[in-house]
């Protein structure tokens, strides 16, 4: 414990009986408490608890901003950990369902396909890329699938 410095105040009857029945709901001596109050008063001149020289709304603004920011850190941070694996991800994904779609293509008619198409169209909002469709209507026409549903007949036959 630091040495203590005898300090004399000179102030009104009315501030020491305010300070008396301060200390006494603090159920500490008079002395006790100016010294506690001249600790707080230090601490809130200096800067050692900055929030104390704010009111409250502004004490929960600072804190709500450095909460945000924060936050902001820490999406950044997911993010850029995640987003590598989530193409990756759909890269796979998107490989399989192409692989799902040349497998089964020829089990189905070029209408039943394209209704296919427009059904995925409505369920996901989006529209789909022609490009899907030309192959469809490129591959279903074209000698090589012919040939291979027909070896594909011809071996079941």
């Amino acid at each position: 414990m630091s040495e203590r410095t005898v300090i004399q105040i000179y102030t009104t009857d009315e501030n020491r009986e305010w300070l008396e029945q301060l200390a006494d709901e603090e159920d500490t001596s008079i002395s006790e408490y100016g010294h506690e109050m001249i600790e707080d008063h230090i601490d809130r001149e200096t800067g050692e608890h900055q929030y104390g020289r704010y009111g409250t709304d502004t004490e929960i603004e600072v804190i709500l901003d450095s909460l945000k920011e924060e936050l902001g850190e820490t999406l950044d941070q997911f993010e850029s950990e995640t987003l590598e694996e989530v193409r990756h991800i759909q890269r796979v994904r998107t490989a399989y369902l192409i692989s799902i779609w040349k497998l089964i293509k020829d089990d189905y008619s070029t209408a039943e396909q394209q209704l296919a198409m427009k059904f995925a169209e409505r369920f996901t909002g989006q529209e789909l890329n022609t490009e899907s469709e030309a192959i469809l209507a490129g591959e279903g026409s074209s000698s090589e699938d012919g040939q291979g549903s027909a070896g594909a007949a011809g071996d079941g036959a």
